[in-house]
């Protein structure tokens, strides 16, 4: 068993401020609600969320709307020093922000991801749930809940099922795997057709080194209500931590692209490299070490176009690093977006699938060198996104200076860029650190 990463554990047990209602200034321009830069406009889906938590973000593409789904405290506790996290979702249609709704409660937060159905428009949540498991034959106390756990909505009803209980799915002839930690990390994607990918981590019992070393990759595959089973990777004999967070987009002839981090240590630490597999019709192909890093922060993250071909992007120090490939065999020469102070920090990567022009949204901390996480100055850090254009990155705008924590960005049908993220907690201010907030380029 092990803790969670301390900002976590600081910030997810902080209740909101007496009073609080977020809709003051942050600050600086683009602080409060209502701003932004000139190039972005600014508000807050939710003013009263807190922590830093794992976000999901999910672009209608038929719609001006964006979905969001997001963990903040709800000030109880079940077990005494446990916090107890609210699962919420709350959509953004045509310029105004609806009221978050909430799916469940949850104590553990190792991923989110989000999709929606390609004919319902209605959103589906993967998460790690299923029931308490608080027993004293619990496989682990630590994570309470255990399960690949996928929520669906139909008008204003949310309906939670376990795609997922038992981590079985990889494992060799015979092996009594038992009751096992599913459902870490996921991600998950819709076909056209209709068809659900999604895909997560699974860390066996999470009790010993070699549970995280040796953990699997899997799926469930299909229409909702009949979903199969797969193996993505499995751990088992090269023991490579594979799966410490996860993202997937859509490849050419609808394929499903998976990109990935690797942990050996930890359920939910630091994960290296950017590691890429497809998912064709002949299956899962093998896995390729796209690019190298000691600490991916927020996670590697990929996309497809028609002519820029394969994108993966990740966070090296405080350089962000881009690379790109039309076959996802041979890749280009690694490309610099940003390397100067302390930034380029929880890169979100989106392509314009009309101009086919990427972009990359990222943190700024402070424009000083080698400044830890928890010592970023409010006076310093920014939210900025940098574009590619005529094949050259582009210097970034700056979309909010209040900051923005693990930012998803993506790109209205209008071709108006679009950004989800938190308030970050700075070394100088903590009071709004989780706040909700949305970017829409003007």
């Amino acid at each position: 068993m092990r803790a969670l990463p301390v900002f976590a554990v600081l910030l997810g047990c902080s209740p909101p401020p007496s009073g609080a209602d977020g809709g003051t200034a942050g600050g600086r321009a683009g602080g409060g609600a209502g701003g932004g830069s000139a190039a972005f406009s600014v508000l807050e889906l939710d003013a009263n969320a807190r922590g830093l938590y794992p976000l999901a973000m999910a672009v209608d593409s038929s719609a001006a709307r964006v979905v969001v789904a997001y963990f903040t405290p709800r000030n109880s506790q079940t077990v005494a020093g446990v916090e107890d996290l609210n699962l919420n979702v709350v959509e953004w249609r045509d310029g105004v922000a609806q009221a978050p709704q909430t799916i469940r409660f949850v104590q553990r937060t190792p991923g989110l991801a989000l999709a929606l159905h390609p004919t319902t428009r209605e959103p589906t949540v993967g998460f790690l749930g299923g029931p308490d498991r608080l027993l004293p034959n619990a496989p682990s106390v630590f994570w309470f809940q255990h399960d690949a756990s996928l929520a669906t909505r139909s008008g204003s009803t949310w309906t939670e099922t376990a795609a997922r209980t038992m981590g079985d799915v990889c494992a060799p002839p015979g092996s009594p795997m038992g009751a096992s930690i599913v459902g870490l990390w996921p991600a998950l994607r819709f076909e056209a057709s209709g068809r659900l990918v999604y895909v997560w981590r699974d860390l066996h019992f999470a009790q010993n080194t070699t549970d995280y070393t040796g953990s699997d990759l899997e799926s469930v595959e299909g229409p909702l209500g009949a979903l199969t089973p797969r193996c993505v990777f499995a751990g088992f004999d090269t023991k490579p931590g594979r799966g410490a967070r996860l993202m997937m987009a859509a490849g050419p002839g609808d394929e499903t692209v998976l990109v990935y981090d690797q942990n050996v240590k930890t359920g939910d630490g630091v994960g290296e490299d950017a590691v890429l597999q497809r998912r064709t019709a002949t299956g899962w192909s093998a896995p390729v070490t796209v690019l190298s890093t000691p600490d991916t922060m927020t996670g590697p993250q990929v996309a497809w176009d028609s002519d820029e071909g394969y994108a993966v992007a990740v966070v090296r120090g405080s350089i962000l690093s881009y690379r790109r490939s039309p076959d996802a065999v041979t890749w280009d020469a690694e490309e610099t977006v940003v390397a100067q102070g302390s930034g380029g920090w929880y890169p979100s990567l989106a392509i314009d699938p009309t101009t086919h022009e990427p972009s990359l949204a990222f943190y700024d901390c402070s424009r000083s060198s080698n400044v830890a996480v928890t010592n970023c100055s409010s006076d310093q850090d920014a939210l900025r996104v940098a574009r590619k254009s005529g094949g050259r990155w582009q210097s970034p705008v700056t979309v909010d200076e209040e900051g923005g924590w693990a930012p998803k960005l993506g790109v209205l049908p209008s071709g108006k860029r679009v950004i989800a993220y938190r308030v970050p907690l700075t070394a100088d201010a903590s009071a709004r650190a989780g706040v909700l907030k949305l970017a829409v380029e003007r």
